[in-house]
């Protein structure tokens, strides 16, 4: 199968000329990555986009960009850009090329955050994992290292990572399980076709069986392991004529069920490399349902774009801060996240922190307009939110989060709603904004505890 070339890097210009041309206007819709260059040719920062008009597009207001993204827009003389089929292709080549080039920007940008990488643990049946490396041992060590593991990356972002998983553990199925050789027989992923078996039992279970049923086992396990390595490392297509190879011996060597399984995992791989986005058209669909169900229970005109995230972090009101995520089409936009530190509200007062906030982020009109609030807490921090949004004369639909009750409060209605009445597509949506805002906060806080310990 004879497959077309890739698109080659288009170069423009970078100047305020071209910003107020209509060059953007003819920038593809297509996923891509991006380089910005400065006049002696180096390359200050590399990004992936699912949309390259619309990405490169926020780079055209620079007043809206915090101060490194600033600085290096300023450097900039010469913008570079590449097509590719699917976001997970956009997502192998940024990484390969930061791996590459290691440009300043790129760390910078970073801050006190980490780059996230794909480790394969060195054992008979090796394991998978995320992991985050700290950018410094990442520039001193000329590139990530870990004890007894292979690491693959950087990535700059962990979720499509994650995602990227799940869906090559459907094609190239392997362990998962924390307990190594505990089970007495194989565990229940293998029996639903998550995992090939036998990598996971107790030695002596699988010494029961033919000795060439481990070592098949053992060799297919490997053969998946490696496959997955191959795609993380930006080297598909040589997987696929691979795949294409054996399938033909196997069906030579009249193998057909061999070469039944090869047919599947190449059909399979097809589809995930096709012109389409590479998370899975169920994935997709729980999120446009969640996006519609919340309309529906905000009596919103339509799905809601933009859903931000409030948190607050203090210990008995010492260090109050507060995180606000921002979630687009369902999907979390880590560029967008801000963090606040409180200043006005002494004492411990959860409400009047969320009120704080929410007036110094509803009088930034710069900023992207949201769709929804979701604020973490009950009727006292969803009132705070509704005064805030009143007093900035803000029109958006607002609802709280109750960790400890599970329910969710909303203006205008009388009784909050228990979330085990939910869908599981709302539910799943609201939990994640929930949790990351969070995970946002609670870290900020630790940090600047961290940091006035130390002083």
């Amino acid at each position: 199968m004879r497959r077309k070339s890739s698109p080659v890097m288009c170069t423009m210009l970078y100047n305020n000329d071209m910003l107020k041309s209509t060059a953007f206007n003819n920038l593809p819709t297509t996923p891509g990555i991006y380089q910005f260059k400065d006049s002696r040719g180096e390359i200050l920062y590399i990004g992936k986009a699912r949309n390259l008009r619309s990405r490169l597009f926020s780079y055209k207001h620079a007043k809206r960009l915090d101060a490194a993204k600033q600085q290096m827009v300023n450097e900039a003389t010469r913008l570079r850009y590449k097509e590719v089929k699917t976001e997970i292709e956009a997502l192998l080549l940024e990484a390969s090329l930061i791996k590459q080039h290691r440009p300043k920007y790129n760390i910078l940008m970073r801050d006190d955050k980490n780059y996230t990488f794909v480790g394969f643990t060195k054992e008979d049946f090796p394991k998978i994992f995320v992991t985050h490396q700290p950018i410094s041992s990442w520039i001193k060590t000329g590139g990530p290292t870990a004890s007894n593991a292979e690491l693959i990356g950087p990535f700059t972002e962990s979720t499509p990572v994650r995602e990227v998983l799940l869906t090559l553990r459907k094609i190239f199925p392997y362990c998962t399980c924390r307990r190594v050789h505990k089970h007495k027989r194989p565990c229940i992923n293998s029996q639903i076709g998550k995992c090939v078996g036998y990598c996971c039992t107790k030695k002596e279970s699988y010494e029961e069986l033919a000795s060439t049923t481990y070592l098949e086992t053992k060799k297919l396990y490997r053969k998946n392991i490696a496959a997955i390595r191959r795609i993380l490392s930006g080297r598909q297509q040589l997987l696929m004529k691979k795949i294409e190879k054996d399938m033909k011996t196997a069906s030579a060597n009249r193998e057909y069920e061999n070469a039944a399984m090869l047919h599947k995992q190449h059909a399979a791989l097809e589809r995930v490399f096709a012109h389409k986005n590479y998370v899975q058209h169920d994935i997709l669909s729980d999120r446009a349902k969640g996006l519609r169900l919340l309309a529906d229970l905000l009596k919103l005109k339509k799905p809601s774009t933009r859903i931000e995230g409030y948190d607050i972090s203090n210990i008995q009101g010492t260090n109050p801060v507060g995180s606000m995520v921002v979630f687009v089409d369902g999907v979390p936009d880590k560029q967008e996240y801000k963090k606040f530190i409180i200043k006005g509200v002494p004492g411990i007062n959860d409400p009047a922190m969320i009120q704080e906030m929410l007036l110094r982020r509803l009088k930034h009109k710069e900023w992207p307009r949201p769709d929804v609030l979701l604020i973490d807490g009950g009727p006292a921090q969803l009132k705070a939110a509704v005064s805030a949004a009143h007093l900035t004369r803000s029109t958006v639909a607002i609802a709280s989060l109750a960790k400890r009750e599970e329910e969710l409060y909303i203006p205008d209605k009388k009784n909050p709603v228990p979330l085990t009445t939910l869908s599981p597509h709302l539910l799943h949506l609201l939990q994640h904004v929930r949790d990351e805002s969070h995970r946002i906060a609670v870290g900020f806080h630790r940090k600047r505890r961290t940091k006035k310990l130390l002083k």
